[in-house]
């Protein structure tokens, strides 16, 4: 019975610890784009995304640069 309870006191004080971690490291954001820049230095979108989306922009048909539709 002594063990079940300390057990028990065990999780509560890890997860105590991990709350108190998550608060120490709260960061705030003056703006949506430092929060969307700071989120996407912290993931890593998964590797089939990444290759889907890399095919994706070699088949983009690209408009022509602007000196070309100024001198063509």
């Amino acid at each position: 019975m002594k063990q079940n309870f300390s057990k028990a006191t065990e999780a509560q004080q890890t997860a105590a610890q991990e709350q108190a971690q998550q608060a120490q490291t709260g960061v705030e954001f003056k703006t949506v784009e430092e929060l969307l820049r700071h989120d996407a230095a912290q993931v890593q979108p998964p590797k089939s995304l990444m290759t889907r989306l890399q095919q994706s922009l070699k088949q983009e048909i690209r408009p022509p640069a602007w000196w070309k539709r100024w001198f063509s």
